[in-house]
């Protein structure tokens, strides 16, 4: 076999296993990196979240969403979720009101504000009036979800109610009035949350 047959033999064998390694390396990679099989059945329960569990503190229930520390622990923003607050309001509050029919778990939550009582003389109702208005025209602007956990409701704790959005033919400049539009929260798949906006 003449010198120059051996090295174009060589050379396209080489080319050949260079082809063959590459292939190798996409195939690898794709297996590697394709979607995990869904978590079983069994396992995922625990990452679901249900109407009417309890949670004896704001950090027991923020610490699910990987929030240690918050300034407002009972208005927090989601992480990586703009617009979507994990909301921890108090029953009946004397200020915000929220209030609803606590035997049907809180199907709606009508949200209000007005000066505490011993403050009533120093707020005039044009101020009370200004706040309720930023209120429901910033809900309104951001089509805002809330994550809500009420305080006080069954217990001293707080009880998961739900998701929440904005009912719009209910709520006005006045006060806002928020629907349940999910009863459960799937940890593990918290865009699914994005579907239930407007």
């Amino acid at each position: 076999m003449s010198r120059l047959r051996k090295s174009t033999l060589r050379y396209g064998l080489g080319i050949l296993l260079l082809l063959i390694g590459g292939a190798i390396a996409v195939v690898s990679y794709h297996l590697g990196h394709r979607q995990q099989p869904p978590v079983p059945t069994s396992d995922t329960a625990a990452y679901i979240i249900r109407q009417g569990q309890i949670f004896p503190h704001t950090d027991d229930y923020l610490q699910l969403f990987g929030i240690t520390s918050a300034e407002h622990p009972w208005d927090v923003s989601l992480p990586h979720h703009q617009g979507i607050i994990i909301w921890g309001p108090e029953y009946q509050h004397s200020q915000w009101h929220n209030d609803g029919d606590r035997d049907l778990m809180m199907p709606t939550i009508t949200e209000y504000w007005e000066p505490a009582e011993d403050e009533r003389d120093q707020v005039t109702a044009h101020e009370i009036a200004a706040r309720n208005e930023s209120l429901y025209f910033t809900v309104a602007r951001t089509n805002e979800l809330r994550i809500t956990f009420m305080k006080n409701l069954t217990d001293t704790g707080y009880v998961f109610l739900g998701i929440y959005r904005m009912d719009t033919t209910q709520s006005d400049s006045t006060h806002v009035v928020w629907e349940r539009v999910a009863d459960s929260l799937n940890l593990l798949h918290l865009d699914y949350l994005e579907q239930l906006r407007r």
